[in-house]
């Protein structure tokens, strides 16, 4: 997602070209710093809201039976041989620890947050790139492999797309996000334009 920083023209009368360089530098370096920060937390919120973070997703569809009942301890699934191998609860009871990833202590049926260990979660990175030479661009991915499953592929046998980001052409982050984007940019212009003006 690439980003113009300008600096405002009553700034710019009072700067020389150096200095309005090193204005919007220090924006860019600002935004990187403590924006990405932000942005990541406005994801993740609408992650656990079970709201797809990309405009127009809306809420994501409703899990499988067969997931709820992994949610609920009732069963397991694992590879074995190349295939998947289910182990169920005896009536009752919960499946043990040591059989597998049991789930997260705030994982839930509702809302959908895709939140069984938590590690889709933990694995998204918000950062930045460029800005001397080329666009200063954000950057949001996930490292876990179940991000391009649920966003791209399609979970379950069923192939439920839940949209994470907006990797698709013409796509953006909905609403939320993109104004948490564009306050945290001017946050970082008006701190680094009072430091330069001094005050």
């Amino acid at each position: 997602m690439p980003f113009k920083v300008t600096v405002p023209k009553k700034i710019q009368n009072l700067l020389t070209p150096n200095a309005r360089e090193g204005l919007v530098s220090e924006t860019r370096k600002e935004f990187s710093r403590r924006g990405t920060k932000k942005v990541k937390q406005a994801i993740v919120q609408d992650m656990i809201k079970g709201i797809s973070p990309v405009k127009g997703g809306g809420k994501w569809k409703k899990y499988s039976p067969s997931y709820k009942d992994q949610i609920r301890g009732k069963v397991r699934f694992f590879r074995k041989g190349g295939r998947v191998v289910a182990i169920k609860a005896k009536r009752g009871k919960r499946i043990e620890n040591n059989v597998t990833k049991t789930a997260s202590p705030t994982k839930q049926i509702s809302p959908v947050n895709l939140r069984l260990s938590g590690g889709l979660h933990r694995s998204l990175k918000v950062f930045t790139r460029g800005g001397f030479l080329t666009n200063f661009r954000m950057i949001t991915q996930f490292k876990n492999k179940l991000a391009d499953i649920h966003n791209r592929l399609g979970a379950g046998k069923s192939k439920v797309i839940r949209r994470l980001l907006p990797t698709r052409r013409g796509e953006r982050f909905n609403n939320r996000i993109e104004g948490v984007i564009f306050t945290e940019l001017k946050k970082a212009a008006d701190y680094v334009a009072k430091q330069f003006s001094g005050q």
